[in-house]
């Protein structure tokens, strides 16, 4: 008996509205030359040393890790906002979590 598989459905786009958000851009200015590791969503890792007067860029859909080992050195940008990033004395930053929190300081999510 030649029965045709059932039918999956496909879930139309429009049954549920999913929200959007554009993605989360990450762009770094060296001011001196940087090295530097940001971890992607969790998921990608991507390690680079730019020199002085280098931008890099890269997008996220939630979050960026960002290592930089000239704190002092580089211009931080979330969506071409400017972050005040926190001074350390080592002028290391570890693993410092970028969200879409930082653009919405008044939300609490």
């Amino acid at each position: 008996a030649d029965e045709e598989p059932p039918d999956i459905p496909t879930r139309a786009l429009s049954e549920e509205p999913v929200l959007a958000l554009p993605p989360l851009v990450l762009r770094v200015q060296a001011l001196e030359d940087t090295w530097m590791r940001v971890d992607i969503d969790d998921e990608t890792r991507r390690e680079a040393m730019i020199q002085a007067g280098e931008n890099i860029e890269w997008k996220a859909d939630k979050q960026f890790s960002l290592t930089l080992g000239n704190l002092k050195g580089v211009r931080v940008l979330l969506n071409d906002r400017e972050l005040d990033l926190p001074a350390t004395r080592s002028n290391v930053l570890k693993d410092y979590v970028l969200t879409r929190a930082l653009l919405n300081p008044r939300r609490t999510d």
